[in-house]
């Protein structure tokens, strides 16, 4: 089952170095994987977080950014940050 693909048209602004000043070191990598908004599967955010709890630190963005997570098949599926919050 997919999920139909939603592309904002707004511009995608980044986190400013005051946002990520308090931001552990799996968290930076998290976003700086994500950034360009495009969709990301579950294992290469795990890799690139470098902690077994990488999916966790890419939740916690939801602070700034909605998340958003499709299926992308086999039970596989992947993230995007999308709509800066606030």
């Amino acid at each position: 089952m997919n999920q139909l693909e939603i592309t904002y048209t707004q511009p995608f602004n980044g986190l400013t170095e005051e946002d990520m000043k308090d931001f552990s070191r799996a968290r930076r990598a998290i976003y700086s994987l994500m950034k360009d908004g495009a969709w990301h599967g579950a294992d290469n955010i795990i890799a690139v977080s470098g902690i077994r709890e990488g999916l966790r630190r890419m939740r916690e963005l939801r602070e700034w950014y909605t998340v958003e997570k499709r299926n992308a098949g086999n039970r596989n599926f992947e993230y995007k940050l999308t709509n800066r919050l606030g």
